[in-house]
């Protein structure tokens, strides 16, 4: 259920280009963060601290 909210935030947000400001998302098992050009740059495992993109790589969607 978590996921299925979160999930659906990001596209609502993501589908605003208006707000130019980076997004943090954070829930227990995951933490994602949105530039402010849409790319994601952190996706990580909180309790773990495991990032889960390639040193370096972001990704556009």
């Amino acid at each position: 259920m978590k996921k299925t909210i979160l999930i659906n935030l990001i596209l609502f947000i993501l589908s605003f280009n208006v707000w130019a400001q980076p997004i943090q998302l954070k829930t227990d098992e995951l933490s994602l963060n949105i530039s402010s050009s849409g790319q994601i740059t952190t996706m990580m495992n909180p309790k773990t601290g495991k990032n889960y993109l390639a040193i370096g790589e972001r990704h556009l969607y």
